[in-house]
């Protein structure tokens, strides 16, 4: 090609002759007209300026229109400005803007830098891709280019590239322009276009990366922003996507939303109300913006009205028409699964649980666990689902609604019972496993109470104890959802069982709601089953949480329940350890003698049903009646003697119990060094378990014994420990901690 007599030769004389004129450097003018100077030194040598470049040149020279018509004779029309209004409302998001700003900023020159937003459904990724672009339009003079691309949408077919491209060529070249006819020829002519400009390339809700590898720019000044439910992960390797993904709003930024939206008056009547509305609609800008205009066009109703219509129905409330609906836009995204993937979601609707993990999944649909994570992966790609913790997903409340809602239209009712039914049993195997690991010395008592009838179905498996733990620490949370649904699909005979074989682990981390609800669903559900043994020993469970919650009233009553249940269906274990749960409540109500009888017949019983653990925890409180009443010699020699039975059994948190009861002995007696040495060793062994609630205990006794030893401020010290973690977990010693740490005393409520 003769570049010297081409319209770009033309251009670049009149155009240096101009900066000449104007005294400018070719950095100053790259800055007046947003291109950079690289590119203007090629268009000075001799390539092609772009319509828009040869505008804006002119525009900043004040050349009357002579670059114009030296790149070409023909005048340029308006740079587009295709950008959608922005959506009304708009607030928060600020970190999320400013991840924006930092993706886009171009600071590359070898190519354009592209953001995507992704996110799930009802999220506002266009609302704030919208809101971003109108603010940052003043950085792209070349204009704002903007494609609908239709990926999840109620309206007809996504659009393909061909499409795309042809409005987006038609928007830069005009509509005279000549479309060429592949799909690689007509890239090549937008990228033409395009080469040299400053333009916004807004791509809103792409369906996967082949829909938008076409339609990105080919060099550095332009910016592409993409909005998808979907995380385009072959866009990202190709092209070094930055991406931003949006979850709920923050609860602040959610009643913000709705003030303005229902108006500042009305919200700011009912602010608790406009807090609930918040979380009933999942912090999802669509979902609260639906919820407030249901407020503010209904004005015969409060914001509290709404919130307790949407805990009925609220899918159907959230819906405004088949674009405003927050159940269409969710059907969006379904349509896209896989029959597989689909069927998994909708099987996920049916856990009411804050979260789930790939074996329960695996376990409630019975695929194997690889071809679940494999469905996982495509409901988390497809933002349908977010991680939680470890190997736990989680679903957000409309989506589950949502879930649930399909499972009920697409699935047999034998399917889904079916389904839980594998749910729940995996549930029991594997909690037995866990308990297997915690307290492996109560296998004999295991086989008393007929749990390991249903050992079916594959469990998770443990190395050890603090895996096991660890396990159920997790599981905790799902455990009252897990058995109300297995309880409404009539499983009771399972559902009793799982609560009782979490006995130590209950007793161990002392997760005080989890606990005592699971413990009266298992009471109600071996009623059904006419099973009274089993309820007595549900009964004693919940009696036993009573007593460490400190309320002795309520833990009397149900130990005296379950004594009653066990002797009426002849159960000389349930009476063994109904025996002792009277025991220790006397003691603390300091009634030796009717502790005395208790702890005895708690000890007789034991040995005649050959359970050592039981024993020990009989002689314990045995010792205490002893210490109490002052034979502390015999007191002494009987806790010595649980501590051995532990020590055979490898129960540390039984040895960890008993060397408390021995340190108090030696408190008693005087021997505070000796005391304190018994608490360090309780105190080393239960921080080796994990045991937090024990080590909060054993730090409360070691403050007790310090000011008794004159050093208030380590006493101080300890006891603020205790308190941190007595707070956190919500124990009801945090009140007697505290009254401590502000006046320093000595005494303790209850022996571990």
């Amino acid at each position: 090609m003769d570049t010297a007599n081409s319209p770009g030769s033309e251009f670049g004389r009149e155009l240096e002759r101009l900066v000449a004129r104007r005294a400018l450097s070719w950095r100053k003018l790259s800055q007046l007209v947003g291109y950079t100077p690289s590119w203007l030194s090629k268009v000075k040598n001799g390539a092609p300026p772009s319509p828009e470049l040869a505008r804006r040149c002119d525009e900043v020279l004040e050349a009357g229109g002579s670059l114009v018509a030296a790149a070409g004779g023909q005048p340029v029309g308006p740079r587009p400005a295709q950008l959608p209004a922005a959506t009304a409302y708009f607030t928060g998001r600020k970190a999320e803007l400013g991840e924006l700003d930092a993706a886009l900023a171009g600071e590359d020159d070898s190519c354009p830098p592209v953001a995507l937003l992704s996110g799930p459904p009802g999220a506002g990724k266009t609302a704030l891709a919208l809101y971003w672009a109108h603010t940052a339009a003043a950085r792209f003079p070349g204009g704002q280019l903007y494609v609908d691309l239709r990926g999840h949408s109620p309206s007809g077919e996504p659009v393909t590239p061909e499409t795309a491209l042809d409005h987006l060529i038609t928007a830069v070249a005009g509509r005279g322009a000549a479309i060429p006819a592949t799909l690689g020829e007509r890239a090549a002519l937008y990228r033409s276009l395009l080469s040299g400009t400053r333009t916004l390339v807004l791509l809103d809700n792409a369906l996967d990366a082949a829909q938008v590898e076409h339609l990105l720019p080919g060099t550095a000044g332009c910016a592409v922003l993409i909005t998808s439910r979907t995380d385009l992960m072959c866009t990202g390797v190709r092209f070094g996507v930055r991406r931003v993904v949006l979850g709920p709003l923050k609860l602040d930024e959610s009643v913000e939303l709705l003030r303005r939206v229902i108006g500042p008056s009305r919200a700011d009547a009912e602010p608790g109300a406009a807090a609930v509305l918040a979380d009933e609609c999942d912090r999802l800008p669509l979902a609260l913006r639906i919820a407030g205009e249901l407020v503010a066009t209904r004005r015969e109703n409060t914001v509290g009205e709404l919130v307790g219509h949407l805990s009925t129905h609220k899918l159907d409330l959230l819906s405004v028409g088949e674009t405003a609906s927050v159940r269409a836009v969710m059907a969006w995204s379904y349509r896209g699964l896989t029959p597989a993937a689909a069927s998994l979601f909708r099987m996920l609707g049916l856990l009411a649980g804050p979260d789930w993990s790939l074996d329960a999944a695996a376990a409630l649909t019975g695929f194997a666990r690889e071809r679940v994570r494999d469905l996982v992966d495509v409901l988390f790609e497809a933002h349908l689902i977010e991680r939680a913790d470890g190997d736990h997903y989680r679903m957000h409340g409309l989506l589950r609604l949502y879930a649930a809602e399909r499972a009920r239209h697409e699935e047999r009712p034998d399917a889904i019972a079916a389904a839980i039914t594998r749910l729940t049993r995996w549930y029991l195997a594997t909690t037995l496993a866990a308990s297997a690991r915690i307290a492996p010395y109560r296998r004999k008592w295991m086989a008393k109470t007929d749990l390991p009838a249903y050992r079916s179905g594959e469990a998770a498996e443990f190395a050890d104890a603090a895996t096991a733990i660890r396990w159920c620490d997790a599981e905790s949370r799902n455990l009252e959802s897990l058995l109300r649904t297995a309880s409404a699909y009539g499983l009771a005979d399972l559902v009793w069982r799982i609560p009782i074989a979490l006995y130590d682990y209950f007793l161990f981390r002392k997760p005080w709601s989890v606990w005592l609800a699971t413990t009266q669903l298992a009471a109600e559900a071996a009623r059904r089953c006419g099973n009274r043994a089993a309820e007595g020993w549900a009964t004693t469970s919940q009696a036993i949480a009573w007593y460490w919650r400190n309320d002795l009233d309520r833990s009397e009553t149900l130990h005296t329940t379950a004594l009653a249940i066990a002797d009426e269906v002849g159960d000389p274990l349930g009476q063994a350890w109904a025996h002792y749960g009277l025991a220790c409540a006397a003691v603390d109500r300091a009634e030796p003698t009717r502790a005395l009888g208790h702890a005895e017949k708690a000890l007789r019983l034991f040995t005649e049903v050959m359970l050592p653990e039981g024993k020990a925890s009989a002689l314990a409180v045995l010792g205490t009646v002893h210490r109490t009443t002052g034979r502390i010699d015999s007191a002494f020699a009987v806790t010595q003697r649980a501590l051995r039975v532990c020590e055979e059994l490898r129960d540390p948190h039984g040895r960890g119990r008993k060397l408390i009861k021995l340190a108090e002995i030696h408190q008693q007696r005087g021997k505070l060094a000796d005391a304190m040495t018994y608490l360090n060793v309780a105190l080393t062994i239960r921080v080796a378990v994990e045991d937090h609630w024990g080590v909060a205990d054993v730090r409360v006794r070691r403050g007790d014994l310090l000011l008794e030893l004159g050093d208030r401020e380590q006493a101080v010290a300890e006891w603020t420990r205790a308190l941190a973690y007595y707070r956190e977990t919500g124990d009801p010693r945090a009140d007697s901690v505290a009254r401590k740490v502000a006046t320093p005393r000595t005494g303790y409520e209850r022996s571990a």
